[in-house]
């Protein structure tokens, strides 16, 4: 969570005491965890807190959060460098295979396809073998 009060993964509490304050006021609205699961969604949101369950002073990032920006990271350098090879190699594509406009069209967006494709296929595997798999 960035910005705002400290809220504990899985608490049923509201985020209203000060830092140092242990969270005590129940929330209704807040969802009722399940023992041993945790959603991507769950990391990305968790605050480390000191034993005693108080918030501490700094949010630095824990190690999931680490992984989830890393992968993250890499699919958007790799989506990148995809479209600048293409956007490097195509003039060359195309005075070997001597080319129009349509053509050099479909070539460059053959690779945008790619990563579309690959989204939609490696996202919903990577989804489904979430759910089969236990959690981290």
């Amino acid at each position: 969570m960035l910005g705002g009060s400290p809220r504990a993964i899985g608490s049923t509490t509201r985020a209203t005491a000060k830092l140092g304050e242990p969270l005590s006021e129940p929330d209704p609205a807040a969802p009722i965890p399940v023992p041993g699961r945790k959603s991507v969604q769950d990391y990305i949101d968790e605050t480390p807190r000191w034993p005693d369950g108080t918030a501490a002073a700094s949010v630095p990032l824990t190690r999931m959060q680490l992984r989830i920006w890393g992968l993250a990271a890499a699919g958007k350098f790799f989506e990148g460098m995809i479209v600048f090879m293409t956007g490097v190699a195509l003039p060359l594509i195309a005075a070997e295979f001597d080319m129009n406009a349509v053509q050099r069209g479909i070539v460059g967006a053959a690779s945008l396809f790619g990563i579309l494709v690959g989204a939609l296929a490696l996202g919903s595997a990577s989804r489904s073998a979430a759910i089969t798999r236990p959690p981290i």
